[in-house]
């Protein structure tokens, strides 16, 4: 398992394959006191998939607006917490493929997706 204490920078970052997260750990110092990302990727493009999934835990926002991806992106089974505001914030991100959000906890925050466009969402039902 990964983990990565701070902030996380990946702005505008280019990615040849795919971005890989599962069972990683980010997390932003001082959580209670700021809305400072723990992972921030705006604009990034990632020619296939983002996997923020398989145990997946952020503390602190993710931020994946504006965000390119070729293929899907995969939160399955992972777990955002920002209690200052967004957890996920995938503000106006193109995703060629699929949005999976299954079996994802949401502890304080919210998640954004104003103005995004998946080629599928698979989330749960309720």
């Amino acid at each position: 398992m990964s983990r990565a204490k701070g902030l996380t920078g990946l702005l505008k970052c280019r990615f040849d394959h795919g971005l890989e997260a599962m069972q990683a750990q980010f997390e932003i110092l001082n959580l209670s006191g700021s809305d400072l990302p723990a992972l921030n990727a705006p604009g990034a493009r990632v020619k296939s998939g983002v996997f923020l999934s398989d145990k997946f835990h952020a503390k602190g926002k993710v931020s994946l607006s504006g965000a390119e991806i070729g293929g899907q992106l995969n939160c399955e089974d992972g777990r955002f917490e920002n209690p200052k505001g967004d957890a996920l914030n995938a503000q106006g991100a193109q995703v060629r493929d699929g949005l999976f959000f299954r079996n994802v906890e949401v502890t304080g925050g919210f998640v954004d997706l104003s103005s995004a466009h998946v080629g599928t969402l698979c989330d749960d039902l309720i």
